[in-house]
């Protein structure tokens, strides 16, 4: 079973920490930062406005249609004439064809890759680069999500992670190699966990949760959210990568000892709320005989004490 780690992190040259300078270095799959770049692009300028935005380009019309010819021939000849009506195409129906032709063929990507590196596509091209290789070691990092990159991340972050997960097993002599990842991620990468500062969610805990984060996905995998403060995932990742270190299994040990500690933690919040109602209840009854005892008449407490 090929084993495998990505951190989501902020600790990134962080110090002297695990990913500091000398210890890692670029992953250079080539599928991974293509499917890191289909997610980055998602939060720039829609696909449908930058294919808009050619107008009747001829220069990028034309790779466009030797994009076809090389790729998709049997796609070529209508391609070729939606393109040729856009000069005369008021009603939109040829432009919105074309798109709708590329984005079904998945040539996406390489359609932007041809409209041009904009300052935005170029911030993407680098971010999906950044992803990052723990020396010889299948653990992985790539820096937390920024707020502008967040617009799709409850249903594509994950799903994209275990695609680059994939694509780094695919690497291996033996492809068809089932894969055990673990995600340790930043707890704002997704709205629905931020400002949780430990959240775990395996098969064996919340199971039916797992699955809706998945995806169509089937994979073994466990996922940490985590905030940067004291934990011991913030803490594996502020420790320098020394010989011997076995991340996978640090973390492994850190999930099982946090599941461990989860029903004493419930057994002791149970105890302190009983402690605290039956408080709560002898405090009602001090109140009351007090008041009871406020009610009394003092000349009636005097004829009783006289008789």
């Amino acid at each position: 079973m090929k084993k495998i780690v990505i951190f989501s992190t902020k600790y990134i040259d962080d110090g002297n920490c695990l990913f500091s300078e000398g210890s890692y270095r670029k992953c250079g799959n080539k599928m991974v930062t293509k499917h890191l770049l289909h997610y980055f692009s998602q939060s720039l300028e829609s696909f449908e406005n930058r294919i808009k935005g050619i107008g009747t380009n001829i220069e990028i019309l034309d790779k466009i249609s030797k994009l076809f010819s090389e790729r998709l021939p049997n796609k070529y000849e209508l391609v070729q004439k939606r393109i040729q009506n856009l000069t005369n195409d008021s009603s939109g129906r040829n432009l919105n064809s074309l798109i709708q032709i590329i984005k079904t063929n998945g040539l996406q990507t390489e359609i932007e890759a041809i409209i041009g590196e904009t300052k935005e596509m170029m911030y993407a091209q680098k971010r999906s680069e950044n992803f990052y290789k723990l020396k010889d070691l299948d653990v992985y990092a790539i820096p937390c999500l920024e707020d502008q990159e967040k617009e799709k991340a409850d249903k594509e972050w994950i799903p994209t992670l275990l695609k680059c997960a994939k694509e780094i097993a695919n690497e291996s002599d033996n492809s068809n190699e089932e894969i055990d990842l673990l995600l340790v991620l930043h707890d704002k990468d997704l709205k629905k966990y931020s400002d949780k500062n430990l959240y775990i969610i395996t098969k064996e805990k919340r199971q039916e949760e797992l699955k809706l984060l998945l995806g169509e996905i089937e994979i073994t995998c466990k996922i940490v959210f985590f905030q940067h403060t004291v934990n011991k995932f913030a803490k594996i990742l502020k420790q320098p990568l020394e010989e011997g270190r076995n991340i996978y299994d640090e973390i492994v040990s850190a999930i099982n000892n946090y599941e461990a500690i989860d029903p004493i933690k419930g057994k002791y919040s149970e105890a302190i709320s009983a402690k605290q109602n039956v408080l709560e209840q002898l405090q009602k009854q001090d109140e009351l005989l007090i008041n009871a005892l406020n009610a009394i008449e003092p000349n009636k407490i005097n004829q009783n004490i006289e008789l």
